[in-house]
C-alpha cells in the first residue's frame, strides 16, 4: 500500500472512530435522562370549577385568564433544570476533547479548514439528534468554537457550493461533505430531501477514483517472469484475490451506507482490475 493511500485510510478510519465516539460519549452521558422534560406544575386556580349546563362553541369561549393560564402551563415543557445543565456542560468538554484530536489528525492534511467547517456542522446535529427532544435546543453548539455562527444548517451547503465552485478543492474535501450528507446530515433541507440528492450527485461528480489499468500489468511484469506459469496458477492467483477482496469488504460493511464508500469503490475497482488481468495472462 503507498504512502498517500495509507495516509487517505488513516484520515478515514480517525473520523469514523470519532464519529462513533461521540455516540458513545452522549449515551453514557444522558443516556439515563428522560426522553422528554417534565410538565411543568398547573397554575392554581383562580376560580371555582363551574357546570356546564348547556352546550357552548369552543371557539367562542374567551376564558379567563386563570384558564389560560393553567392551559398554557399543562402544556408547556419544563426548561432544563441544574441536573440537565450539568450533564450538557460535561458532555460539551468531553465531545469537544475528542473533536480536537481529529482536528490534530487533520492539521496536515490540504483544505482541513474546510473539513474541519462541514465536520463540525455535521457533529453539532448528530449530537442534538441524539439528545432527549426537550434539550436539543439547549446544546451548546461546538461550531461557534471554529466557524463563530450557529446557523451551521445553512452554512454546510453555502460551503459546498464554494468548495464546488473552486477548482483547486482538495477532492477529500469533497468526500468529506458527500460522507456527512450519506450519514444522515439534512441541515435545512430537512424536508426537502430532493435537494440533498442533488447535493450529493454534485459531489460525486468531483470524487475521482483512480483505477489501475489491467492492460498495463501484463507489460510491466513479462520480463520478469523467467518462463510461463502454469494456467492453474492464473487462477489460484484470481481466487485468493476474490477471497482477500471479500474479507476486506466485510470489514468495511460495519461504516457502509446506502450507496458504496469511496473507499469501497476503490476495492471493488482494484478487485476487478486485478482479477482480469491475471485472467488475460492465461494462454488460450
Amino acid at each position: 500500500m503507498s504512502t498517500d493511500a495509507t495516509t487517505r485510510y488513516q484520515v478515514w478510519a480517525a473520523i469514523v472512530d470519532t464519529t462513533h465516539e461521540l455516540e458513545r460519549l452522549v449515551a453514557t452521558e444522558v443516556g439515563d435522562l428522560p426522553q422528554r422534560g417534565p410538565l411543568a406544575s398547573a397554575a392554581v386556580r383562580t376560580r371555582p370549577p363551574q357546570l356546564e349546563t348547556s352546550w357552548r362553541d369552543p371557539g367562542a369561549i374567551g376564558g379567563g385568564v386563570g384558564e389560560r393560564a393553567e392551559a398554557s402551563a399543562m402544556l408547556r415543557v419544563a426548561e432544563p433544570d441544574d441536573r440537565d445543565r450539568a450533564s450538557l456542560t460535561k458532555l460539551r468538554a468531553s465531545v469537544s476533547a475528542r473533536v480536537n484530536l481529529l482536528w490534530a489528525r487533520l492539521e496536515t492534511q490540504r483544505g482541513n479548514t474546510q473539513i474541519r467547517e462541514a465536520l463540525v456542522i455535521y457533529f453539532d446535529e448528530r449530537v442534538m439528534a441524539s439528545l432527549p427532544e426537550y434539550l436539543r435546543l439547549s446544546w451548546p453548539l461546538l461550531q461557534t468554537d471554529l466557524t463563530r455562527s450557529k446557523t451551521g444548517g445553512s452554512d454546510f451547503f453555502r460551503f459546498i457550493d464554494r468548495a464546488l465552485d473552486d477548482p483547486k478543492t482538495p477532492q477529500l474535501v469533497f468526500e468529506v461533505y458527500y460522507f456527512c450528507l450519506n450519514h444522515g446530515f439534512q441541515g435545512r433541507y430537512s424536508n426537502e430531501l430532493a435537494q440533498l440528492d442533488a447535493y450529493r450527485r454534485k459531489l460525486v461528480a468531483r470524487v475521482e477514483v483512480s483505477v489501475p489499468s489491467a492492460e498495463a500489468a501484463p507489460a510491466e511484469t513479462e520480463g520478469n517472469l523467467g518462463k510461463p506459469w502454469p494456467v492453474w496458477a492464473y487462477y489460484l492467483v484470481a481466487g485468493v484475490a476474490v477471497v482477500v477482496i471479500s474479507v476486506l469488504a466485510t470489514v468495511l460493511s460495519n461504516y457502509r451506507s446506502t450507496e458504496p464508500t469511496e473507499a469501497e469503490a476503490r476495492i471493488n475497482a482494484l478487485s476487478e482490475a486485478s482479477i482480469e488481468a491475471a485472467i488475460q495472462r492465461c494462454p488460450p
